[in-house]
């Protein structure tokens, strides 16, 4: 994308005065980056001013959707891409914010906290949900870690091979550790993963993504595999706080 390339080059030359306000936010919801050392924060807050600048937030029975809103949603894409040198999502680049769980016609008993339309291209989330994903810690349930999840491999296949986020060898030993602990999962012979994540392999890896986030020390004790296998995958380990970027 042109406007990508553009934009992250110019205010590379031109560093941009990012507000105060965006630090403000993560200090007050985001475990991830109050833990990060000094540069890793400046670093996750240019790619989320970059970010804002190419996403489009929609309000949905809302009034408007706030700054607020728009910094702390934006940084579940820059916390799960910070361990790539991509990080802008350009199918998936159309959020919409609900005030509360939300139905579809059609489907009137299901509420929903959150969603990705994979034919629209829209992320839909429910306000108070993301901000509870965050504000909750260690329970492994963060509603906006789990959609961005969802659309991160359809961004990744779509992209020309210079441009991907994740290795496709990495991409392979993943689809294997995952299939093996899926049928554990389903035999309830493991107690980490919440249930949810037997459903398919795409929630599979949507909810080892927010284990991987919220409880890593676990994670890596109880299914060193499966933990080993994601970090190569997102080029991160949690479990080292304050740098969790793994060095190439």
């Amino acid at each position: 994308m042109f406007a990508e390339w553009l934009l992250i080059n110019w205010y590379r030359r031109f560093p941009p005065s990012i507000p105060p306000s965006y630090s403000e936010v993560l200090l007050k919801y985001s475990p991830y980056f109050r833990k990060l050392n000094h540069k890793n924060k400046d670093k996750f807050l240019f790619r989320l001013f970059i970010l804002l600048k190419l996403t489009t937030f929609k309000p949905s029975r809302l009034e408007r959707v706030t700054d607020e809103m728009k910094v702390l949603i934006g940084s579940a894409i820059i916390q799960i891409t910070f361990g790539f040198r991509h990080f802008v999502y350009r199918h998936f680049n159309t959020i919409e914010v609900a005030p509360r769980p939300y139905t579809y016609r059609g489907r009137e008993q299901e509420l929903f906290l959150g969603d990705a339309n994979f034919r629209t291209k829209i992320i839909s989330l429910s306000w108070p949900h993301v901000v509870q994903g965050f504000v909750v810690e260690e329970d492994a349930i963060n509603v906006a870690l789990h959609e961005v999840a969802h659309c991160l491999k359809y961004e990744n296949k779509f992209r020309d091979l210079s441009s991907r986020f994740m290795d496709t060898q990495s991409l392979i030993d993943w689809h294997e550790q995952a299939m093996r602990k899926m049928e554990i999962l389903r035999k309830k012979e493991q107690l980490l993963l919440r249930d949810y994540a037997a459903q398919n392999y795409a929630e599979f890896f949507s909810v080892s993504v927010e284990t991987f986030f919220e409880r890593p020390e676990d994670f890596r004790k109880l299914l060193p595999a499966l933990y080993t296998s994601l970090s190569k995958l997102l080029n991160q380990d949690p479990c080292n706080q304050s740098d969790p970027v793994i060095p190439k």
